[in-house]
């Protein structure tokens, strides 16, 4: 048998699915980290999403990192975002937003929901140079803040990560701890003390950055108000 024909035949099939009974789409590669959704390089597709490889179209989304399958009727890449776009003739139908975690020949791809909209900020303007002494004084954090990417839909869910408030008060209430799935920002390196925003104007602190085939997993934790 020829496994390089079988691929081909297989994966035709699945464009004719997503082609015939996809929603429509549209596909979303980031360029830069401050315009992860612009629309520099989008294009309209139709794919199905499904909790099985299978697509039998019986299982609702679960709660937690909702990981999907996904058949699009084009090539799509690790990282890029498929955006449903509604239609008003399908009012059920969701206006979600799913990034591309794997993608393999002739197997559906793996996509991730997001719920949420995250920025990174980096706090730590020092004029050090590194010798030993007292480090001049800096103006207040939030002040001084440096973008370093800017509105990337992420999955966010609460971990059993945090901890006791570094300030150790009384009143002090345990941190929050929160684990972070996402795409791999083109140019940004993320790692531990970057600051991060979300789209209700929320702020946390990277804890841990694991840089994995599918894209980043991150720990953070919710900073005290």
């Amino acid at each position: 048998m020829d496994l390089s024909l079988l691929q081909q035949k297989i994966s035709s099939g699945l464009t004719k699915a997503a082609s015939i009974a996809g929603v429509p789409v549209v596909r979303k590669r980031p360029q830069e980290a401050f315009v992860p959704l612009g629309t520099g390089d989008s294009i309209a597709l139709k794919s199905l999403f499904d909790m099985s490889a299978s697509f039998p179209g019986t299982s609702p989304d679960t709660w937690g990192h909702v990981s999907l399958f996904a058949s699009v009727n084009s090539d799509i890449l690790v990282g890029d975002y498929l955006q449903v776009i509604p239609d008003s003739d399908l009012p059920t139908l969701l206006a979600d937003t799913y990034f591309v975690a794997r993608t393999e020949p002739a197997r559906p791809s793996l996509v991730i929901m997001t719920n949420a909209v995250i920025s990174f900020l980096q706090s730590d303007s020092s004029l050090d140079d590194g010798d030993f002494g007292l480090r001049v004084p800096q103006v207040p954090v939030r002040k001084d803040d440096i973008s370093v990417a800017t509105g990337w839909p992420a999955s966010m869910l609460r971990s059993g990560g945090g901890g006791k408030s570094t300030t150790d008060l009384g009143t002090d209430v345990r941190v929050a701890g929160w684990e972070i799935l996402m795409p791999v920002i083109p140019g940004v390196r993320i790692h531990e003390g970057l600051r991060m925003q979300d789209e209700h104007n929320n702020f946390f602190h990277v804890c841990s950055v694991e840089q994995t085939p599918f894209g980043l997993r991150i720990e953070v934790t919710a900073d005290q108000t």
